[in-house]
């Protein structure tokens, strides 16, 4: 009787196991797997390993997205304060945010969802256009937010040529020249500089799309760039 018992109470390992898949299969019809999605979707991009350069980019995080400023940048967030008259080194993270113990080398990461080999930059506050083209070289895979500031600093600390005082309006001119009176008593250059014609405003204020105005401000004969954006400043 005891040796009967015995065979009955103890199941072998395949129906062990035959009995826990029965047991998985009913659970799952069960409780069928919830799927959420999100309204926008936000990628979430890590900084370069190379510090110095970049080059490399990861464009499978956004193979199903649309282009997209990193955040970084963007307008409507541009956690960054950042003085455009002075090298991208002296930026900074605000107090309050999660990046506050990063420095400059944090924005080595694509600038847009699309790791843009090619970027035009224009702005309504002021009459140039920027282009940061990669495509032909071998050492840049992408261009990253680290390079639109470098770019922007380079090119904005560049003397004001003669052509372009001579275009800009009275109130224009009144506002360089106070900027550069200032530059002066500090001890700065006493040439104007293009990155006076924002007076001000020489904060860093964000980038956005503006295709209207985009295609307003393409000058006739010229190639147009699909990664256009718009920079804007502010005080």
């Amino acid at each position: 009787m005891d040796s009967d018992v015995g065979r009955s109470s103890t199941s072998s390992p395949r129906s062990c196991l035959a009995l826990s898949n029965a047991q998985k299969a009913s659970t799952s019809r069960r409780s069928p797997k919830t799927v959420q999605f999100q309204d926008t979707p936000r990628p979430t991009l890590q900084p370069s390993g190379n510090k110095e350069n970049i080059t490399t980019c990861n464009r499978s995080t956004y193979s199903e997205l649309s282009s997209l400023v990193h955040p970084f940048l963007a307008l409507s967030a541009a956690p960054i304060v950042y003085d455009i008259r002075e090298p991208p080194s002296t930026l900074r993270f605000p107090p309050l945010s999660a990046h506050q113990r990063h420095s400059y080398r944090h924005l080595a990461v694509p600038l847009t969802s699309s790791s843009p080999r090619h970027v035009r930059i224009i702005s309504k506050e002021f009459p140039w256009s920027f282009e940061l083209d990669y495509t032909r070289r071998v050492d840049h895979n992408c261009v990253t937010c680290l390079d639109v500031l470098s770019a922007l600093y380079s090119a904005l600390q560049a003397p004001l040529a003669d052509h372009e005082w001579g275009v800009a309006d009275e109130s224009r001119r009144k506002s360089m020249q106070r900027v550069r009176a200032r530059r002066i008593e500090a001890g700065g250059s006493a040439l104007l500089q293009r990155v006076d014609w924002l007076g001000s405003r020489a904060f860093f204020g964000g980038l956005r799309r503006d295709d209207k105005f985009a295609k307003q401000r393409l000058c006739p004969g010229t190639v147009q760039v699909t990664e256009t954006w718009l920079v804007k400043f502010r005080i």
